[in-house]
């Protein structure tokens, strides 16, 4: 049974199952990177992941469970260790970059992980 952070990535069989399978981990790969054409639901499969990763359950087969504390508050961004950047202007700009370099070295002040979701970092320069 896929659990209810996996629900909206229809038709993503095998991206679920190798998040699930990361998420269900001690110790995941420290950084991951989603592409795909707009639409494709690279911004999904991120915070699903978030979720998963954040995810209270014991089980760790069963993470992404969408009704505890820590996936309801990811789900609904306010999470405090999972944080989500999107940029309006044409690129990042290299102090917002450091900032978010320095934010990520701090120790997660509720969850397991600290999360930063990076969308369009394609515009990165």
């Amino acid at each position: 049974m896929t659990a209810a952070a996996w629900q909206d990535l229809v038709g993503q069989d095998a991206a679920v199952e190798q998040l699930s399978r990361a998420a269900a981990e001690d110790r995941p790969t420290h950084a991951w990177l989603f592409t795909g054409p707009p639409g494709s639901g690279r911004s999904t499969a991120a915070r699903a992941f978030a979720q998963a990763l954040q995810c209270e359950v014991e089980d760790p087969t069963a993470r992404g469970c969408g009704q505890c504390h820590a996936c309801l508050t990811v789900e609904a961004g306010t999470h405090a260790d999972v944080k989500v950047l999107a940029t309006e202007n044409v690129n990042y700009k290299i102090d917002e970059i450091r900032e978010l370099v320095a934010a990520a070295q701090d120790h997660p002040s509720s969850g397991r992980w600290r999360i930063f979701i990076m969308e369009d970092a394609d515009r990165m320069t």
